[in-house]
């Protein structure tokens, strides 16, 4: 334990590999691979159909169903802006990331990234 009473100064590099801000973070293939994982809780992907991807956190959030969230579709640039994410929190340890087509909003595969 380390309690720091005033200023602290770090002169020169300093790693903390298990402070990060985020609950369970990622980046997911269009096929529901996992590419990237960050933050304190690892997540599991189930693709259930086309463009509907479930993630799992391995631990609930402390703020149950409240917890806030940030989704973004990616594409090459043959895409341009066509690609959307949208989401709904399932439960406290479970989201729905969908993507869609931006012209006709109907469900496609997508590669996108989530921040909890």
């Amino acid at each position: 334990n380390l309690t720091v009473t005033g200023n602290l100064v770090v002169n020169g590099s300093m790693s903390v590999p298990s402070a990060t801000p985020f609950h369970c973070a990622g980046l997911v293939s269009a096929t529901g691979s996992i590419l990237r994982s960050k933050g304190l809780y690892t997540y599991t992907v189930v693709k259930s159909a086309t463009g509907v991807y479930g993630i799992t956190f391995a631990s609930a959030h402390p703020d149950g169903t409240s917890y806030i969230v940030n989704t973004d579709a990616y594409g090459d640039s043959t895409w341009g802006s066509g690609l959307d994410t949208s989401f709904k929190r399932v439960s406290s340890a479970q989201l729905q990331v969908i993507g869609t087509l931006s012209s006709t909003m109907a469900k496609t595969d997508v590669e996108f990234a989530f921040i909890v």
